[in-house]
């Protein structure tokens, strides 16, 4: 039986593993957080430059874990100085 050409069979295993098999990876803009690819140099929403390559987490995750790390420290803080106190 004839093979068609239309039948996409896709890559093989072979060609999966000599091509590295992976898409470039996505991450996020550190200026505006919209969803860019990791070898973008420029942010094509906010034409901001991206030098170190995109962000894993959107800015507004970052922003939040940044301010717990700040919590917590007040909180060892307080309670260092609370005990130190008395």
């Amino acid at each position: 039986m004839p093979r068609r050409f239309d039948e996409d069979e896709g890559p093989t295993q072979e060609d999966v593993q000599r091509f590295g098999g992976s898409a470039p990876t996505t991450g996020y803009c550190p200026d505006c957080g919209a969803e860019v690819s990791d070898l973008a140099d420029i942010c094509p929403h906010c034409h901001a430059w991206i030098p170190e390559g995109a962000a894993r987490r959107p800015p507004a995750v970052t922003e939040l874990i940044r301010r717990w790390y700040v919590f917590i420290a007040l909180a060892v803080l307080a309670v260092f100085l609370y005990l130190y106190a008395f």
